[in-house]
């Protein structure tokens, strides 16, 4: 690879940092690293919440400073944390996490725009209205090839809504051991 891309690639990651940082705090932390394996600490920032009114209906906001991860239109509005690292990785394992349930009432969905593009609809879609909690995993596992690098993004919702109960499962604190196919 020449110097030239190496430097390309030296921005892009930086960038991406960067615009972590300006969206929010992210609350992971390295705490070892080795040639294959990453141990990883998580810990929530602080949580308000704002009431909002859409429509005819009252709902809640998450505010943790982390981007807000599902656009789906309908889905909750509910933030997410990212960590990315180089390497494809073959195993992640929780190995440790606390949580709590806490009552919030109604979360607002993402809009669904409406007929033309200056309105939005509020809605509960398919996704909102399920049995379950939403999301279903408490983290996701992506890897893909960015500028002939392998990179590795751990996605980690740190509350999962109830509709059913309108309540949600706080995360305060998880520990994430990732191992990798390729030298960090």
């Amino acid at each position: 690879m020449s110097i030239r891309s190496n430097r390309i690639y030296t921005v892009l990651l930086f960038l991406a940092a960067a615009s972590l940082n300006a969206a929010g705090e992210s609350g992971f932390s390295v705490l070892e690293r080795d040639a294959n394996t990453v141990l990883l600490e998580w810990h929530a920032p602080d949580l308000s919440w704002k009431r909002i009114s859409a429509g005819d209906r009252l709902y809640v906001l998450p505010d943790m400073s982390l981007e807000h991860g599902d656009r789906t239109p309908g889905a909750p509005q509910l933030p997410v944390d990212l960590f990315i690292l180089e390497g494809d990785a073959r195993s992640v394992v929780l190995l440790d996490s606390l949580a709590t349930v806490e009552h919030c009432g109604p979360v607002l969905p993402a809009p669904t725009p409406g007929p033309d593009s200056s309105t939005v609809t509020y809605r509960e879609g398919l996704p909102y209205a399920s049995s379950g909690p939403f999301p279903e995993r408490l983290f996701s596992v992506k890897s893909g090839r960015t500028g002939g690098r392998i990179l590795t993004k751990l996605q980690l919702y740190p509350l999962r809504y109830e509709p059913q109960t309108q309540s949600v499962q706080r995360l305060h604190y998880a520990r994430f051991r990732i191992r990798t196919a390729r030298s960090l």
